[in-house]
């Protein structure tokens, strides 16, 4: 059959040759470059281009007239337009450039998702709905596992600012990375809680070292107006005679640990009570101190 254009060979069943049919076709609108090539089937006074093979793109179209990439899969109205299937236990899309000497691959094992590099399953995602980095039974919903490297987790930002952060149907809170600094944060507002610095200070209601007391602790409370005032209590609750302490040691080593004997008027540890001058809060209004004697 010849229509303008196009060439059609058509099969059918002699019981029906009307009804039902199969096609090869060609179609040309003058220009060598956008010939194509049709495998359909027809019935009725319906046709339906099953295949198409296009010059100009040197594409196979699937349920497309034009495909725009060398395979373009189309159906209309259905979510799944392909399905790759093997009769072995894992079936896997291999992706391939001119450089690829291992070919990474995209598959299926069982009802799992499977992610590959270098013949080696990456990534795993379970039918259950677990995400697998490293590791082919995940126990969580993400799960990540190397067998030698300590870092196996990294959470990195272009801006000034990173953080994790952990919510449940009532709220969250945040671990945040700021420069050096580790800072912990609640409510969706990340109100700063408390930070460590990235010289070991702990800071408790201030972002900054603004002790100013003429030294740097190693641990800063810090509050502002009304309660609790700044204050801290220690509790403890047993059954004996025992009650909640401070300890302050000293010891005259230079390493964690040490206990190399304190000599005569060394201090072993103070209070000290210091208030506002207006230049800084150094000024000493008075102390508690212990000193071997």
């Amino acid at each position: 059959n010849t229509t303008n254009n196009s060439r059609l060979l058509r099969l059918s069943h002699p019981s029906t040759p009307t009804a039902a049919a199969g096609f090869l076709g060609f179609n040309s609108d003058g220009s060598s470059d956008n010939n194509v090539v049709t495998f359909g089937v027809q019935y009725s006074s319906s046709y339906y281009n099953v295949l198409n093979i296009k010059r100009s793109t040197q594409g196979v179209g699937l349920g497309i007239v034009n495909p725009s990439t060398p395979l373009h899969v189309y159906h209309a109205t259905t979510n799944g337009v392909a399905t790759f299937e093997s009769g072995d236990t894992i079936c896997l899309a291999n992706f391939k450039d001119n450089s690829t000497s291992t070919s990474p691959a995209v598959g299926a094992t069982a009802d799992d998702l499977i992610l590959l590099t270098s013949d080696l399953t990456r990534i795993r995602i379970k039918s259950t709905g677990q995400v697998g980095v490293g590791i082919n039974n995940p126990g969580l919903p993400l799960h990540v596992y190397h067998a030698t490297s300590n870092g196996i987790l990294k959470v990195e930002s272009g801006d000034a600012n990173a953080g994790i952060t952990i919510a449940d149907n009532g709220g969250e809170v945040s671990v945040r990375a700021i420069s050096n600094d580790l800072t912990f944060n609640t409510s969706s507002s990340e109100t700063e809680r408390m930070r460590l610095t990235s010289d070991g200070k702990l800071l408790l209601g201030t972002t900054s070292d603004s002790a100013g007391v003429g030294v740097s602790p190693f641990l800063q409370v810090e509050d502002i107006t009304g309660s609790p005032y700044g204050r801290a209590s220690f509790a403890y609750n047993g059954a004996d005679a025992v009650g909640p302490g401070i300890y302050f040691t000293k010891s005259r080593g230079t390493a964690n640990g040490a206990t190399t004997i304190v000599q005569d008027s060394d201090q072993l540890g103070a209070i000290f009570f210091t208030g506002a001058d207006g230049n800084d809060r150094a000024s000493r209004g008075g102390s508690i101190q212990c000193h071997v004697d």
